[in-house]
């Protein structure tokens, strides 16, 4: 098994995460199973509406200090997401979390799926400061 050096491995994160646009989503299926062949607007018919809680989706990137080298890889900063129900009727409930990033195209922009995660569970944001956290981190290993 080969062994990565630091260098390329801080080289290899950045190149994946730094100057790039990234997007929190959140996503109530319902039962339905997605893949890792599920395309970008499948997940997005079953995307929160923004009508429900207040909710919307949430931006954030990465920056070269961002970025660390530990003993046996390389990591960015963990980025927490975090949605705060605003009060209204309506409420906040989701089953996967979806992390695009956005490409700024013309005339719309495009989106590359990164990661889904289906929480396994249905959970509701009902009332005003209910909130949902979570932490999100990109990892290397040198093997």
């Amino acid at each position: 098994m080969a062994v990565i050096g630091g260098p390329e491995l801080v080289g290899r994160v950045k190149d994946i995460t730094v100057g790039r646009t990234f997007e929190a989503l959140l996503v109530f299926s319902d039962g339905i199973t997605f893949n890792v062949t599920t395309p970008y607007s499948t997940f997005i018919q079953y995307e929160v509406p923004t009508t429900s809680g207040g909710y919307q989706r949430l931006e954030f990137s990465y920056e070269d200090s961002d970025i660390s080298l530990y003993a046996n890889g390389a990591s960015t900063l963990t980025k927490y997401i975090t949605w705060v129900h605003d009060g209204n009727p309506r409420a906040i409930k989701f089953d996967t979390l979806l992390i695009v990033e956005r490409i700024f195209a013309q005339p719309l922009p495009e989106y590359n799926i990164v990661a889904f995660q289906p929480l396994g569970v249905t959970y509701e944001l009902t009332d005003v400061g209910d909130r949902a956290r979570f932490a999100y981190r990109v990892n290397l290993k040198d093997k």
